[in-house]
C-alpha cells in the first residue's frame, strides 16, 4: 500500500507507517473477539461480563478519539502518538497477565486509551503531510487499512487460540 507522494512531503514509507498505525487499532479490537469464550471459562464469568470487556474498550476508544485531536494540537502529533502506542502496549501487557477479571477490564481500558489515538492521529497526520488533492487518496488507503482488521485479525486470533 503506497500513498501518493506530494512535492516536499514524505513518500511511501511514511504512508505505510500511517497505515500500520491504523491497523494497530483494529488489532487491539478484533484480535480479542475469538478469545472471548476462553475468557468466560478462565474467569468463570457470564457472557454479559465477557461482552463488557469488548464494549468498555470500544466506548473508551470512542471517547478518547475526541481528546487526542485536541491534545495533539497542543503538544504535537508525534508525542501524542507515541504516548498512545505506549498506553496500548502497557494495557495489552496488563490484560495478558490479568489474574482476575477486574484486572482484565483495567487492562482493556488502558489498551483502549492508547488505541484511541491511532485513527484520529493517523488521519490528522495525513492531512498535515499531504495536500488537498492527495489527501483524499491517502484517506482512502487509510480507510482500506482499517477495513482489513475485521477481516484478518479474528482469523489470526482464532489461529492463536488453536
Amino acid at each position: 500500500m503506497s500513498f501518493p507522494p506530494r512535492r516536499g512531503s514524505p513518500g511511501r514509507p511514511f504512508g505505510a507507517a500511517l497505515a500500520s498505525v491504523i491497523v494497530v487499532e483494529a488489532l487491539a479490537v478484533q484480535l480479542f473477539l475469538p478469545v472471548m469464550p476462553q475468557i468466560k471459562t478462565a474467569f468463570g464469568v457470564s457472557d454479559a461480563l465477557v461482552g463488557l470487556t469488548f464494549s468498555v474498550a470500544l466506548g473508551v476508544m470512542a471517547l478518547v478519539t475526541l481528546v487526542y485531536g485536541s491534545l495533539s494540537d497542543r503538544y504535537g502529533r508525534r508525542p501524542m502518538l507515541l504516548a498512545g502506542l505506549a498506553l496500548l502496549i502497557a494495557g495489552s501487557a496488563v490484560a495478558a497477565l490479568a489474574g482476575s477479571f477486574a484486572s482484565l477490564i483495567a487492562g482493556r481500558v488502558l489498551q483502549a486509551l492508547g488505541a484511541g489515538c491511532c485513527t484520529a492521529l493517523a488521519r490528522v497526520i495525513a492531512r498535515d503531510a499531504y495536500g488537498s488533492g492527495a489527501l483524499v487518496r491517502a484517506i482512502t488507503y487509510l480507510s482500506m487499512a482499517s477495513c482489513l482488521g475485521p477481516i484478518v485479525f479474528p482469523l489470526i486470533g482464532g489461529m492463536l487460540i488453536d
